[in-house]
């Protein structure tokens, strides 16, 4: 997004139908190496943007996501952008499936706190995987469907297989997806938090050496041996069990710290013995074993998604006032409780020789196809 090459090569190519549009944009963190590149929104002169949330994995793909609420004709919609880790190993599948979770997170308590449980929810972008992976797997469960691929690609589209990137490896892969949560599958949105992947990732790593929660707490975790766990030993014993360098599940320290503070309940600075085994087995879904653990407790809140939060400045291009009183009139619809389903029209990608599976010769301006989605709003009230 820094770079005023590529700026202005898409601008060159764009420049007949870019008239009126503005752009939002969000560059990628720089925790593992430094990054000039990033994601962003064009946004037509029909849509208005309410809000703007940048959300950090805060992890070694150093990746982003931009959240935009937007409104055209007074009918809602928060829709994100992101570009998942590259699978450069196994592993990288862990990671991908807790940069979604992060996304889902955090969605999930920005719809808590602006009141917006009817509003559809787009997701877009690279996902570095295709829709029957991990991470689509994971993103049907929680109600999700794609608004744009091989089967939603219209009258005249073809079904024999998309592609829609040619990857560094030269390989054709359909990983630009299109994901829609609607209001009438929010049932079904009751997204794991991240941590809680994690520390299920731990307690594998744990079982695989043939250890128990309690052996593990002393051999690695609570190395001074004085039944409480520090940050320094926190990290080590992460450390140890194989989650840091190249080729591995990599955590950061700055997450790892994450990962301790979420398991200490009375905010001391240390875990003892049975914070550390209820926080595992909170990540394994045992809530019948939380002796003390209310259901709040185990609910999202913005604690959780405080360390996912970027700048604070609000994107929009409307007035405070403006903003504010559009916001109004969203929730307003949200009280008299109509829910406003997306429903897909036709899909396409450009080129259309995408569509057929192939990637032509003469496809110079992106090593990705431009992924299209046409839809209409379908009204229902909720039962």
């Amino acid at each position: 997004v820094e770079s005023d090459d590529i700026q202005e090569m898409f601008q060159a190519a764009l420049k007949d139908k870019l008239s009126g549009y503005s752009m939002l944009e969000l560059k990628r963190t720089s925790h593992w190496s430094p990054r000039d590149d990033g994601l962003g929104f064009l946004i037509g002169p029909k849509l208005n943007v309410l809000d703007s949330q940048e959300i950090l994995f805060q992890d070694c793909g150093d990746r982003v996501a931009l959240l935009l609420l937007v409104v055209k004709k007074q009918q809602p919609l928060i829709v994100v952008n992101t570009h998942l880790l590259f699978p450069h190993h196994p592993y990288s599948t862990d990671i991908r499936l807790r940069e979604v979770r992060k996304i889902l997170c955090f969605i999930d308590v920005y719809v808590k706190e602006k009141g917006l449980n009817n509003v559809p929810v787009v997701i877009c972008g690279d996902f570095n995987g295709s829709p029957q992976g991990a991470v689509g797997s994971y993103m049907q469960s929680q109600g999700f469907e794609l608004l744009c691929g091989p089967d939603i690609a219209g009258e005249n589209g073809h079904n024999e297989g998309w592609v829609t990137h040619r990857n560094h490896k030269d390989t054709n892969i359909f990983c630009d997806l299109i994901w829609v949560l609607n209001p009438s599958k929010k049932s079904s949105f009751q997204p794991q938090d991240w941590k809680d992947k994690v520390f299920a990732e731990i307690d594998k790593k744990i079982s695989e050496r043939n250890l128990t929660l309690s052996q593990s707490f002393k051999m690695f975790f609570d190395q001074d041996s004085n039944d409480l766990v520090d940050s320094m030993e926190f990290r080590r014993a992460i450390n140890e069990l194989g989650f840091q360098g190249e080729s591995t599940a990599h955590l950061l320290d700055i997450e790892i710290d994450e990962l301790m503070s979420s398991a200490d309940r009375d905010h001391n600075g240390k875990v003892d013995y049975k914070e550390f085994i209820d926080r595992f087995w909170k990540a394994n879904s045992q809530p019948e074993l939380l002796i003390g653990i209310s259901a709040a407790e185990n609910s999202l809140d913005d604690a959780d998604v405080k360390f996912l939060r970027g700048n604070e400045t609000q994107k929009i291009q409307l007035s405070q006032e403006e903003a504010e009183n559009l916001l109004q009139v969203v929730q307003n619809s949200q009280v008299n409780n109509v829910a406003l389903n997306l429903e897909p029209v036709e899909g396409h990608i450009v080129p259309k020789a995408m569509e057929r599976g192939t990637w032509p010769s003469d496809w110079t301006l992106s090593d990705h196809g431009l992924v299209t989605s046409t839809f209409r709003h379908g009204r229902r009230k909720r039962g």
